[in-house]
This record gives C-alpha cells, sequence and structure tokens, in this order.
C-alpha cells in the first residue's frame, strides 16, 4: 500500500547529505588551540560554540516567531537573517563578534583566550571562503539519493542555506545537485525557513505535490515534526542504515 503512494523523496542538505569535515576544520583552527581549549573548558568547541550562540539568542529582545533550532539549541535572530537571505555573512559575522564581546563582559567565558577561540570558531563557519574546504558529502546518503533516484522516485532538496553557503556547494558539487533535477528550496530564495510549516506548503504548491505522496528526511526532529503537520511524512535521519530500514518501512525500494 505504502509504496504505491510514497514517490517523492525530500531531502535535507546539511547533516544529511553535507557534513562538516573534522580534519581540515580543525587544521584551520589549529589543532594545539582546540586541544587546550578542550582541556581548560572540558567541553568541546562544537558544545561551547552552540551554547553561547544559544546564551544570545535566549537575551535577545527581538524574537522571530518561531526559532530556528541546531542540535537542541535556539540560534541568534541573525543566523535566522542570515538564512531568510535579510543578511550576509559579513553582517552576522560582525554581530556575533559584538554578542560574544558582551557576553565576555558578563563573565560567559573561563578567559579572553576562550571568548577568542570562540569568535574565531564561529567566524571560520559562517565564512563562505573556508565552506568549500570544511564541508564535505557524506558518501553513503548520496549514493542512496542515487539508488532511489534510479529507482523512479522523485527527489527533492529543502534546506535552511544561505545563498552564499548554497552557491559554492552547487558549484563544487554539481552532480549532487543534479540529482534534484531543478527541484531544490533554499530558504535565503523563499525567505522562509523550516521549521515554518509554510516553506513545507511551499513545497507542495510549487510542485504540484500530495503530502501524502511523500517523504522528508531531516536531522533535525522540529523539522521533520513541523513537515508531519502539513501531511508529510517524515525521518529523523541520524546515519544512513537507520534512514534505509525507515524508507523500507514506507514501502520504498531501495
Amino acid at each position: 500500500m505504502h509504496e504505491n503512494r510514497k514517490k517523492i523523496i525530500i531531502f535535507d542538505l546539511d547533516g544529511v547529505l553535507f557534513k562538516e569535515n573534522k580534519p581540515a576544520f580543525i587544521k584551520k583552527v589549529g589543532f594545539s588551540d582546540l586541544a587546550k581549549y578542550t582541556l581548560r573548558t572540558w567541553s568541546t568547541p562544537e558544545n561551547i560554540c552552540l551554547d553561547t550562540l544559544q546564551c544570545i539568542s535566549t537575551q535577545e529582545v527581538k524574537k522571530h516567531e518561531i526559532p530556528l533550532m541546531h542540535r537542541g539549541r535556539s540560534m541568534p535572530c541573525c543566523i535566522m537573517d542570515w538564512q531568510l537571505g535579510d543578511k550576509d555573512h559579513i553582517q552576522v559575522r560582525q554581530e556575533l563578534a559584538q554578542h560574544i564581546d558582551a557576553l565576555a563582559a558578563k563573565n560567559h567565558f573561563k578567559s579572553e583566550q576562550d571568548r577568542d577561540l570562540t569568535k574565531r570558531i564561529l567566524d571560520i563557519t559562517l565564512n563562505p571562503e573556508h565552506l568549500a574546504d570544511i564541508t564535505t558529502p557524506i558518501s553513503p546518503m548520496v549514493q542512496l539519493a542515487k539508488q532511489l533516484k534510479e529507482n523512479g522516485y522523485k527527489l527533492l532538496l529543502l534546506s535552511n542555506l544561505a545563498t552564499e553557503h548554497y552557491d559554492i556547494l552547487h558549484a563544487k558539487y554539481p552532480e549532487i545537485a543534479k540529482l534534484f533535477d531543478g527541484r531544490i528550496i533554499i530558504s535565503a530564495h523563499v525567505k522562509m525557513l523550516k521549521p515554518h510549516k509554510q516553506i513545507y506548503q511551499h513545497v507542495l504548491d510549487t510542485y504540484q505535490l500530495k503530502a501524502q505522496e511523500c517523504i522528508f528526511i531531516d536531522n533535525q526532529q522540529e523539522n521533520v515534526d513541523a513537515a508531519l503537520q502539513c501531511g508529510i511524512v517524515g525521518i529523523t535521519h541520524k546515519n544512513v542504515n537507520r534512514t534505509k530500514i525507515e524508507l523500507v518501512k514506507f514501502g520504498i525500494k531501495i
């Protein structure tokens, strides 16, 4: 029954088809600095940066209607504005640097070195000049997308992403973009973000799809939950094997 209904697979990008290239990222930041940072803080640089971003978010007066979440933390408005295409990376990096300095004045960081390294890590992460080096495809998931396309399923891409970053990934990995035959929805292009229900409805309306024919794959549970509210069943991606198992449960041929 499911096999006849599910014809369209909608993929997220970050965390599903692409991931951070950790060795390249460590090289850019500096192994020695990262090691000392971890020993001083007893936490990973990623967690410290995400906790800092959430702290900025909770202290902001301006709030978006629905928060943007990343790995369980709410993101500052400037990150949302960037992914909506309303700010460029230079503005966002400058704003975050100011927020970090303000937090440092309130003793948020254990030392000036921790403050400066947090600022540097976020600056590298948000700078499109570094993106091609610190981001890499998740090969098993790209292969899965190829298999699904060969088996006759239509593929769509739905991602919260700034135009600057999308353009770089599209240029470096055109073969991945071709898997979707132009059916690509980027938040900065349409001025909508997941998990807003409007962006899912926009996908359905733009490509004249029926929600019951679609499956959505995303690594953020809140995004999958929002899709379900629009009638689109979803899979919260953890790893390729688990995602394959879930697809098969929906009657998808792998």
